[in-house]
């Protein structure tokens, strides 16, 4: 574990350390996070899918009264620990979260310890091993009103395990989801176009983010 700026994060990561370095600044996607919480009326409960190290769980906790980081990875688990343990606004998950309860493979790539998660989108030569997962309808107890998901290639399998909340609760979302090849563009649609049975529309597309509520 090594710290950067203000952050923890595991020894083997090069690029979010080189990230922080290069920007000299302790905030990340600060932009994509100020345009998504703008589309926020309630600042109840706010759940961090793929938290990582912490940096969006932490600044959610200045403006949410309680948030959840869910993080499946070992080393960023503990880092992510390291960096909200004293923040008592932050309850941590360590596990994976998928559309059902079981397992899954799960790729890592060795310099990037934001480049990992369940293997639909695999990156080059991933290290790959089993995880097992859970649901967000079963992870989650509460009524958020904002979700940030950030893991990978596999935001909608997530969603599918969260139908629960979707129809009870329609928080804003947070979605990771590029654009840039002709790949993602068909998955950016498949993940639009299942939203809308629960009446979800797109509010934002800032970056690789799509907002939708």
């Amino acid at each position: 574990m090594k710290k950067v700026g203000k952050w923890w994060f595991p020894d083997h990561d090069t690029h979010f350390s080189a990230w922080f370095q290069e920007h000299r600044t302790d905030q990340y996607q600060e932009f994509v996070r100020t345009v998504a919480l703008s589309h926020v009326k309630s600042f109840e409960y706010a759940v961090d899918v793929g938290a990582n190290v912490g940096t969006w769980s932490v600044p959610l906790a200045e403006r949410f009264q309680k948030v959840t980081a869910i993080e499946a990875d070992d080393v960023n688990y503990r880092c992510l620990l390291r960096n909200t343990r004293r923040i008592d606004r932050i309850h941590t998950e360590h596990t994976a979260v998928s559309d059902q309860v079981g397992v899954t493979a799960w790729f890592r790539d060795p310099d990037n310890c934001g480049n990992q998660g369940m293997l639909t989108a695999t990156p080059t030569e991933p290290t790959q091993e089993w995880m097992h997962t859970n649901t967000l309808d079963q992870v989650i107890q509460g009524a958020p009103t904002f979700i940030k998901i950030d893991v990978q290639g596999a935001e909608l399998r997530v969603l599918q395990g969260a139908q629960q909340i979707l129809k009870q609760h329609h928080p804003i979302l947070c979605l990771e989801s590029p654009r840039r090849t002709p790949q993602e563009k068909v998955q950016h649609r498949q993940l639009v176009q299942w939203l809308g049975q629960f009446q979800y529309q797109i509010l934002d597309l800032v970056r690789k983010e799509c907002i939708m509520g």
